[in-house]
């Protein structure tokens, strides 16, 4: 399995993960319903497995890679609040937008 597929991968099990926490008391972001995220990050796994079972799908791909630049500046800039339950907020949002631009790379890789 190539990088970029096994960092897709892996980000749609976190994100499933991410689903399930937000049903149990755990959302990830903060000041959006827990319900909804759920259903986001649900969406957003079964949408990302589908990009990496069926890579061929390059205008999915590239949709997908158009979003998460998009998102990791809301990340960055602070606009998106990430929840931190092990003490101290100041880093997330920078992580979770490399986070976001390296899975944008890795849809875009071949």
């Amino acid at each position: 399995m190539k990088i970029e597929e096994s960092f897709v991968y892996t980000t749609t099990f976190s994100y499933a993960a991410a689903s399930i926490l937000a049903l149990i008391g755990f959302p990830a972001l903060e000041g959006i319903d827990p319900i909804l995220q759920s259903l986001t990050f649900g969406f957003a796994a079964i949408v990302l497995n589908y990009a990496r079972v069926r890579p061929e799908k390059r205008f999915l791909r590239k949709i997908l890679a158009a979003i998460y630049g998009g998102l990791a500046s809301a990340s960055f800039g602070g606009i998106q609040k990430w929840r931190s339950y092990a003490n101290g907020y100041g880093f997330l949002g920078p992580a979770m937008a490399l986070w976001d631009l390296a899975l944008a790379v890795a849809l875009l890789g071949k």
